[in-house]
């Protein structure tokens, strides 16, 4: 699969919508650092991911998390089972995971590979615009 590269606008267009104060992951890089870092370094993280994209390389330390236990709302703290796991997974991983998930979607796109029908997991779209398929599609009578 020919992937198209990534380019330092498209970086920061991932970072400018990063909510400033997620808990940062495995390499302690808060969004807010991300949202300061200079022109210069953004270029460097769009090079490293490019070059990442071009040897379909995902580093382990990518698929490494720091994992959270948070106690479900009004339950005992004593019974292991009333907590569920929170993974935070470093910020670098982030924005390549969102490339790629770019990259896909383009990819099916342009083949016709997701279907009009298909409404979930698709920008601009949601159940209300699967009702309203749904709804057209038994006015004209299927």
């Amino acid at each position: 699969m020919d992937l198209k590269k990534t380019s330092p606008s498209e970086i920061q267009g991932f970072i400018k919508n990063l909510k400033p104060n997620k808990s940062p992951g495995t390499d302690f890089i808060t969004n807010r650092i991300l949202k300061n870092f200079p022109t210069k370094f953004i270029i460097f993280i769009d090079l490293l991911l490019n070059m990442l994209l071009e040897n379909c390389y995902f580093p382990k330390s990518c698929r490494m998390a720091v994992v959270i236990p948070i106690l479900k709302p009004n339950s005992d703290d004593s019974n292991p089972q009333n907590y569920h796991p929170i993974s935070l997974l470093s910020r670098l991983s982030k924005a390549y995971e969102f490339v790629i998930l770019n990259r896909l979607n383009q990819h099916c796109l342009a083949r016709n590979i997701i279907t009009p029908e298909q409404h979930g997991f698709v920008t601009k779209c949601s159940t209300v615009t699967q009702l309203l398929s749904v709804t057209e599609l038994a006015h004209t009578g299927f």
